[in-house]
């Protein structure tokens, strides 16, 4: 296979810290009603839904809540501002929770390229992002919107995430492909990834992009918890290779968790690799574990000689989905 697809894969990660701070800026333009909302719930499955689970660690404090299903929670009501996130506009699941939000009387706005969200909320209510992506490629374009938007109802000044783009940015600048060389010890073993409070979103990133990206087996495990089930497994680790999210704010009892993981990891002779990188911030921490999740996962695709962009296994499952979706009259189909 051409380098070229990986080639171009890695570039567009390059270019997140660009797509994060234009979405934040149309997200901070859009006129959406805000008055009498309370908190938000992000609705979306997939490189759609984990933009809820990005946004919610960089709103600690805040009501912000991640619900990735058919159906929107019962407890639910006006005061809530439903937020759907689907790139294509064409998500079962989404759509038929927005549907429901609807005949709910609950407001919702959507984040997407159109397709049938456009025809549910009309174009007023949907903030619209760059077409011709897959959607895990657009996840940075789409978490500068929401993020955004929500400092737009809040009240919240979006200097702190603007100043962590930019340091996402040099970052960026000065990653080497060398950087991912660990790709060689993934090879035939089962990816494990873990990790904890406001980095839990670069854990869930990381397997899922080596799931799509590379059409690799990996898992996602979050620290403390894992401490209570996980680890009793930890037996024959042949097949496991551990990818532990350090911090560099962790607090003490976590940190104590995470280094008993490296020493009877090690103990064991288990095969594992814990991701540092400097940042001044949490948010700028998590922004730049997210990338280095993304540019692991396309250096694994480049090793295994698979295409980062294609999905195969995936698309398979979607017409049997959409039955399940919200009906829609043929006019316009």
């Amino acid at each position: 296979m051409s380098s070229d697809v990986h080639e171009d894969a890695w570039s567009a990660v390059v270019k997140s810290s660009t797509m994060y701070s234009e979405g934040c800026r149309r997200g901070w333009e859009a006129k959406i009603p805000r008055h009498g909302i309370e908190r938000v719930l992000f609705v979306g499955v997939g490189g759609s839904g984990i933009v809820g689970d990005i946004v919610a660690s960089l709103f600690d404090g805040y009501e912000v809540l991640v619900h990735k299903s058919f159906d929107v929670p019962a407890y639910i009501g006006s005061d809530t501002l439903v937020l759907a996130v689907s790139y294509s506009g064409e998500t079962a699941e989404t759509l038929r929770a927005v549907s429901q939000a609807l005949s709910r009387g609950i407001s919702v706005v959507g984040i997407s390229t159109g397709g049938r969200l456009a025809k549910l909320l009309g174009w007023e209510r949907l903030i619209a992002v760059s077409s011709g992506l897959e959607p895990r490629f657009a996840v940075p374009e789409m978490t500068g919107v929401a993020y955004g938007l929500l400092c737009k109802i809040f009240g919240i000044d979006p200097a702190n995430f603007l100043e962590a783009v930019r340091e996402l940015e040099w970052y960026l600048r000065n990653v080497r492909v060398e950087d991912f060389r660990i790709v060689e010890r993934l090879i035939n073993r089962v990816a494990v990834c873990i990790s904890h409070t406001h980095l839990r979103p670069a854990g869930l990133r990381l397997k899922a992009q080596l799931n799509e990206n590379a059409k690799h087996p990996a898992y996602y495990v979050e620290m403390p918890e894992a401490c209570h089930n996980e680890i009793e497994g930890w037996t024959d680790l042949s097949n496991f290779f551990y990818i532990l999210h350090r911090s560099g704010f962790e607090d003490v009892a976590v940190k104590e968790a995470f280094d008993w993981a490296v020493e009877h990891l090690g103990g064991l002779g288990g095969e594992y690799f814990e991701i540092v990188v400097d940042a001044s911030s949490k948010v700028a921490e998590l922004l730049k574990q997210i990338a280095y999740a993304d540019l692991l996962s396309i250096s694994l695709a480049r090793r295994k000689g698979v295409d980062p962009f294609s999905l195969t296994t995936i698309p398979l499952l979607r017409p049997r989905l959409r039955k399940h979706g919200p009906k829609f009259s043929q006019q316009g189909d």
